[in-house]
């Protein structure tokens, strides 16, 4: 304990002296993980984890901190950019080499008071490989041993998680970048979308080459194919939604992506589309008219569609749905082969009633 503090503090900074920087990431790698814990009065010191604290729990750290801060162990608590962190939780699952902790006054709240270890569900996977490996039965999935993985999608070749902890994982193929690295290098094993490492990410989405989140507030956050970059980026204030002229991309629920093009539910029940138009997989009234030039090009957020408030919405290559709150299932787009539930050949143009069928 007192050897630790010794051996893992560094004072480096104190009231209104700027966040500071880590020169270089071999300290990391040779003492395990470094970070910065900040206490109400703006000291900041730098803390230097050991390999050996891998299966710590976030109590260890908020107690040798408390110590040495000579505050009441059991009125404070430890916070990531992302929230409050659980006592029982281990510290390389709730936080992110070389980012600033917050060591708060008063009890933690209530979601983050548990001592107890929390369990980890077990993610399992078969079939190919970014590697080039097939695995014919479902197996482990290596590299997430300390994670708490709530929530999963899948691309093409690549993966997208995020965990309990708000932290986003990706891994596999990266030829356009969507893994969020900003680089176009594939990774193997899950790795921290860094750039996110400041928003605590709740749902996870994939197309084929590209990927998002929606974080706790509702925002989406977007990259690769067809999207503003190949590193994260809020959608509402890209390129894709001409940098805030609709609210497209706030408020969100969830997100789906099709072949080249996507499909957004808001909290309150509206419907966003936007990308290629290819056979009318917008579903946009304005594009219905015969040589509209909604229907050529990439397509950016004009409006919600014009549907009643929807629950669920998903998208396949040239087609998209949404579930109504009245019950309704709505399709539209590429029906050549009935994948509207309309009826094999041809397209549906609008979401109309039309075109619903009873669930």
């Amino acid at each position: 304990g007192s050897l630790g503090l010794v051996r893992m503090f560094d004072v480096i900074a104190g009231p209104g002296v700027p966040r500071p920087r880590l020169n270089g990431a071999g300290c990391a790698r040779r003492r395990g993980c470094v970070l910065f814990v900040r206490n109400d009065c703006g000291t900041c010191v730098r803390v230097a984890l050991p390999l050996s604290w891998e299966a710590a729990p976030v109590r260890k750290l908020s107690t040798l901190l408390a110590q040495r801060w000579a505050l009441p162990v059991e009125e404070v608590h430890l916070e990531s950019p992302r929230g409050p962190l659980a006592d029982g939780q281990l510290l390389h699952a709730a936080i992110v080499p070389r980012e600033t902790l917050y060591l708060k006054s008063g009890p933690a709240p209530a979601a983050a008071t548990s001592d107890e270890p929390p369990k980890r569900p077990q993610l399992w996977v078969w079939g190919r490989r970014v590697d080039g490996c097939v695995s014919l039965l479902p197996e482990p999935q290596p590299g997430l041993s300390v994670h708490q993985v709530q929530a999963v999608a899948l691309g093409a070749e690549h993966a997208l998680l995020v965990t309990r902890d708000g932290l986003a994982l990706s891994w596999g193929s990266n030829g356009s970048g969507q893994l969020g690295t900003g680089d176009e290098e594939p990774r193997s094993l899950p790795a921290v979308v860094r750039l996110l490492a400041a928003t605590r990410c709740v749902v996870p989405s994939c197309g084929a080459r590209c990927s998002g989140v929606v974080d706790a507030s509702g925002r989406l956050w977007t990259w690769g194919e067809h999207q503003p970059a190949n590193a994260p980026s809020s959608l509402h204030s890209s390129w894709i939604n001409r940098h805030g002229a609709t609210e497209c991309g706030l408020g969100v629920r969830e997100v789906a992506f099709g072949q080249a093009h996507a499909i957004l539910l808001t909290t309150a029940g509206a419907v966003w589309t936007w990308g290629y138009n290819t056979a009318y997989c917008l579903g946009w009234a304005a594009a219905a008219g015969p040589g509209s030039a909604l229907r050529h090009g990439f397509q950016k957020p004009r409006e919600p569609l014009q549907l009643p408030p929807a629950t669920a919405v998903a998208a396949g290559a040239l087609h998209s749905a949404a579930v109504a709150a009245e019950g309704l299932l709505y399709a539209w787009g590429d029906n050549s082969v009935g994948q509207c539930g309309c009826g094999g050949g041809g397209g549906i143009t609008l979401p109309a009633p039309g075109s619903a069928f009873d669930l």
